[in-house]
């Protein structure tokens, strides 16, 4: 939506629908627009939701994977430092943490 609208091209589902069929995301599409209307929200506040939802769901997939590595007896110690290692640099990539 965006791209489109930086564009000057119309943002309106009917405008968008061609496209969207054709990246099979048209009943997508159809229910975020739902619910949008069901509780409209500036652009801007719905894409600082949306990042906050994915920075969320990597940080809890990251946190699943140290506590199972954590938790296996099998697990050597470099295995777990390495888990660890590879846990930080990915918080820095994401930039949760400062190194």
């Amino acid at each position: 939506m965006l791209r489109r609208a930086a564009a000057g091209l119309p943002c309106d589902p009917a405008s968008m629908a061609e496209e969207l069929r054709g990246l099979g995301l048209a009943i997508f599409a159809d229910d975020l627009l739902e619910e949008w209307w069901a509780c409209p929200l500036p652009l801007r506040d719905l894409e600082r939701r949306l990042s906050e939802r994915l920075l969320r769901r990597r940080l809890d997939l990251l946190g699943e994977r140290l506590l199972a590595a954590s938790r296996d007896p099998a697990t050597t110690l470099d295995q777990l430092r390495t888990a660890a290692a590879e846990a930080g640099s990915l918080l820095v990539r994401l930039d949760v943490v400062r190194c």
